[in-house]
This record gives structure tokens, C-alpha cells and sequence, in this order.
């Protein structure tokens, strides 16, 4: 669902700001919303159990 909203109105925003302001200002604002997403990837925690550290029980 968050995808789609993304999908639909990400273009109609940026193009509302590229007609007004730039194509760098828009460049700039999609940058600024990707970044954070990108930065919390590298956060997310391991779900898998396969490619979870071993658990030590004597």
C-alpha cells in the first residue's frame, strides 16, 4: 500500500515542484525523503534464523 501511494503521488509532487521551483529542487526533495530509507536499511534487523549467530546453550 505504501508503495503505491509512493508510485502515485511521488511524480505529481515532484512535477508540482519541478514546474514551480526546479529540477534541482526536485532532485534535492526526492533525495531528502530517499536518503533516510536508505540509511535505515542498513539498521534493520536480522529476521532469518539461518543467518542468525549461533546460540551457546550447555
Amino acid at each position: 500500500m505504501g508503495s503505491d501511494f509512493g508510485m502515485i503521488v511521488g511524480p505529481i509532487a515532484l512535477g508540482f515542484i519541478a514546474d514551480h521551483a526546479s529540477y534541482k529542487a526536485a532532485f534535492l526533495t526526492a533525495a531528502l525523503i530517499f536518503l533516510p530509507a536508505l540509511i535505515r536499511t542498513f539498521n534493520l534487523p536480522e529476521t532469518r534464523k539461518s543467518h542468525l549467530p549461533a546460540v551457546y546453550e550447555p
